[in-house]
């Protein structure tokens, strides 16, 4: 059986998220794929970016269900309260994060959807190019500054939670790999699926 995903975006509307929603919008789907939008209550700034609705309805026209959520107890905290949102009403096997200003190299998601198909029980972590040009991850080990926000997958029932501080994508992602039953379950992979905006 192939895993659906739950893809969760945090987000303050800003311009760039159409991007972002076109990035997934490329992506071939599963069914049971969603998008789940989580706008940060705590930054909203009253309207929808250009396109916001015509990249919505590409996804949808894809297959992928799209809920846009606007929580009140998502406020700042480094997108953390909106991911754990996400989390909690999220109903894909397994989570990927995306922040509102990343964008997903073509075929990511394919790739993505493979890895997890040979080896669901793992926490997948893959590369992204950083803002300045560098590349994340250097070294194949979970610390601070070594991954980023949309650079892991994890199946759903072995979430963590995300934290209100600038390092949430590491609490995140080592919670997880706390919560799973085998502690070499990480896989690394080398391709770098992600750019960060």
């Amino acid at each position: 059986m192939k895993p659906t995903f739950s893809i969760i975006i945090p987000t303050i509307m800003r311009d760039s998220l159409v991007a972002t929603l076109d990035s997934i919008g490329r992506a071939v789907v599963c069914q049971g794929d969603e998008a789940l939008i989580v706008v940060d209550a705590a930054h909203q700034n009253g309207y929808a970016p250009a396109g916001f609705n015509d990249a919505v309805a590409a996804i949808v026209a894809g297959g992928v269900r799209v809920r846009i959520l606007q929580p009140s107890d998502a406020r700042g905290g480094w997108g953390g309260p909106a991911r754990n949102r996400g989390v909690a009403l999220a109903r894909g096997s397994h989570l990927l994060f995306i922040d509102d200003d990343d964008v997903y190299e073509p075929g990511a998601l394919d790739t993505i959807r493979t890895w997890v198909t040979d080896a669901p029980e793992a926490m997948h972590v893959w590369r992204m190019r950083a803002r300045g040009g560098g590349v994340l991850w250097s070294k194949p080990m979970l610390r601070v500054g070594n991954i980023g926000t949309p650079m892991f997958c994890v199946p759903r029932h072995a979430a963590g939670e995300w934290t209100g501080r600038y390092e949430g994508d590491f609490d995140f992602a080592w919670s997880s790999y706390r919560n799973m039953n085998d502690m070499d379950c990480i896989a690394w992979h080398a391709e770098r699926l992600v750019r960060c905006g």
